[in-house]
């Protein structure tokens, strides 16, 4: 049975070496995949917030390579919040202190952080096709803006090679997979709740969603699905 030795595919080229380790020690084999195309979108100036709040590794990248370049001021006693530890890994790379890190789950990090957040303005550094989550926190007296600092497209052309289970990052990757993969689709992974309803809304298809959004932890789910369908055979 191809459970044994599944072939896997996940749409994620960075940042995987806790996803693609385990996979392969036990035997399966991992390709990854780009099915989006990232630009970088141009800024001047960063407006006057209490706090930056970065929703993913590539935002953090993307915001500081222009602040490095333009020389660009950041605001005076600003904070830095991160929606989970891997987007803070990126923003301790820059900055000394990030002053909130989330789980990484949206519901639960805005609910936190709505109880953390004291100030009265907070800066979104976001992707132009980003779901910008944080306009849905309700009763709250502090402003939100949001700055784009990057794009990301689907692209027109993407080439990989077949697979027994595809292992889903965000909402607008299912999306570019769905454009790409021809039926009969495999096993679906998706990385969060927010995935796995966009892929219900897609492709109304059975869809299982890692709890964790932590690669390792999308892993050890991973492996135990493999485990479990193998034995359901």
């Amino acid at each position: 049975m191809y459970f044994n030795m599944a072939k896997i595919l996940i749409t994620k080229k960075d940042h995987i070496e806790d996803f693609v380790a385990p996979l392969e020690a036990a035997g399966h084999q991992v390709q990854a995949v780009n099915f989006l195309e990232y630009r970088s979108v141009t800024f001047e100036d960063i407006p006057e917030v209490d706090c930056l709040f970065f929703y993913s590794r590539k935002g953090v990248d993307y915001f500081f390579k222009q602040v490095k370049e333009k020389e660009i001021l950041l605001p005076d006693q600003v904070k830095f919040a991160a929606l989970g530890a891997n987007t803070a890994e990126s923003l301790n790379e820059y900055v000394n202190t990030v002053d909130f890190i989330g789980e990484g789950r949206p519901a639960s990090t805005f609910k936190d952080f709505k109880d953390w957040f004291a100030g009265d303005a907070v800066l979104a550094v976001r992707a132009d096709n980003s779901l910008n989550r944080l306009r849905q926190v309700t009763g709250v007296d502090w402003k939100l803006l949001d700055l784009v600092v990057y794009s990301n497209e689907i692209k027109e052309s993407v080439n990989f090679e077949s697979h027994d289970l595809a292992v889903l990052t965000s909402p607008l990757n299912a999306k570019a997979y769905f454009k790409f993969q021809e039926p009969p689709l495999p096993c679906l992974v998706a990385i969060g709740q927010t995935t796995a309803t966009a892929v219900k809304t897609l492709e109304n298809v059975v869809c299982y969603a890692s709890p964790e959004p932590y690669l390792d932890r999308v892993a050890d789910y991973t492996l135990q699905l493999l485990q479990k369908l193998k034995v359901d055979e």
